[in-house]
């Protein structure tokens, strides 16, 4: 089963090129964010798969806190990080009764592959992706400039 729609945005590593873009419609009227979600998705999978590992799913619950996180860090009402990873990993153990939980951020790419890039070459975000995972929500937001903010969020679930 696809996920709901309404979220299109995630997390992006800081340092990383900055250049500006506006979220656009392709053909099938799904946002360019929301086709980055499918291709991140595509690529930690591509990327487990080619370590042994299982593929990751989408799961509604996790997709709606990478946003919210994604929108926070973009609006500036938290800083770039992990705040609030605590609350975020008890809703979601409280509402998927997940076992485990790991999260990735970024900001300033433009595209999947550049952000799954930055993702790789960094030991801890590699682990998260490499992780013992079932499920992954990914949320991407712009911030006033349109520079994108993105989560990945991965749990086990029972």
């Amino acid at each position: 089963m696809r996920r709901f729609r309404f979220l299109f945005m995630l997390f992006i590593l800081a340092g990383c090129d900055k250049d500006k873009i506006v979220p656009e419609e392709n053909n099938d009227g799904n946002s360019n964010e929301f086709v980055l979600e499918e291709e991140i998705l595509d690529l930690v999978n591509d990327h487990r798969l080619g370590i042994g590992k299982i593929t990751l799913e989408f799961n509604d619950a996790c997709n709606r806190e990478a946003l919210k996180h994604s929108q926070n860090m973009a609006d500036g009402k938290v800083d770039f990080g992990h705040d609030g990873f605590d609350t975020r990993y008890n809703i979601l153990k409280e509402e998927i009764s997940i076992v485990g939980m790991g999260e990735n951020v970024a900001w300033g790419q433009t595209s999947a592959s550049q952000v799954m890039t930055a993702w790789l070459e960094s030991s801890t975000h590699r682990e998260n992706i490499e992780g013992d995972y079932t499920h992954l929500g990914i949320g991407i937001f712009p911030n006033k400039d349109s520079v994108l903010y993105f989560t990945q969020i991965f749990v086990k679930i029972n």
